[in-house]
């Protein structure tokens, strides 16, 4: 992905409520301190930060009702699917998928 549709990426996720932050590029260390407390789902906010990190990585806070499940390999994409994951917003990972739930649970 070029460094201008992560910054497109990330404004299309606050857009659709996701609070972000920016990652270290091409890593999953974000990139400030305070990140929890700034993780944003403001499209202007969003689009600011990255202008000035055009390259960063996105970040998306849980909680508040939002669950990711992180497959890392095509075995474990394969076993969360037959187990029924529900149709819901999926996002292709370097080496599976993160898929994105409503609900409340603990990390």
């Amino acid at each position: 992905m070029s460094a201008l549709g992560r910054g497109a990426a990330a404004v299309q996720a606050a857009q659709a409520g996701l609070r972000g932050f920016p990652v270290v590029p091409g890593g999953k260390r974000p990139l400030r301190r305070g990140w929890q407390s700034s993780a944003t789902d403001d499209a202007a906010v969003v689009e600011a930060i990255w202008a000035d990190v055009p390259e960063a990585n996105i970040g998306v806070a849980t909680g508040r009702g939002l669950i990711v499940v992180d497959t890392d390999s095509i075995e474990a994409d394969a076993a969360v699917r037959e187990l029924g994951m529900p149709d819901t917003v999926t996002v292709k990972t370097a080496r599976g998928c993160h898929y994105y739930l409503e609900g409340h649970g603990r990390n």
